[in-house]
């Protein structure tokens, strides 16, 4: 059995599922990606050239300011295109 970030044991054979120390069970995330705490407004247009960008290659680097949301249009991409 696997460790689950410290919360609890995955079943090997209900990956969807996670054995909480409690005996309770919870849903698994579908990705390992961390949960949005808010919406993303107004960078559909960045967001779009991403994905563009990233249907022609296998790495893609956004620059930019500190604190310009670089990490978070980049997480909203990819949770968005894994489902």
């Amino acid at each position: 059995m696997k460790r689950d970030g410290g919360q609890g044991t995955r079943s090997p054979g209900r990956p969807n599922r996670v054995f909480l120390s409690t005996g309770r069970t919870r849903e698994a995330p579908s990705t390992n990606l961390p949960a949005a705490r808010s919406s993303i407004v107004g960078r559909e247009r960045e967001m779009a050239e991403i994905e563009r960008s990233l249907a022609s290659t296998r790495l893609l680097t956004l620059t930019g300011a500190g604190g310009s949301g670089k990490t978070r249009l980049a997480l909203e991409v990819a949770a968005t295109s894994s489902g």
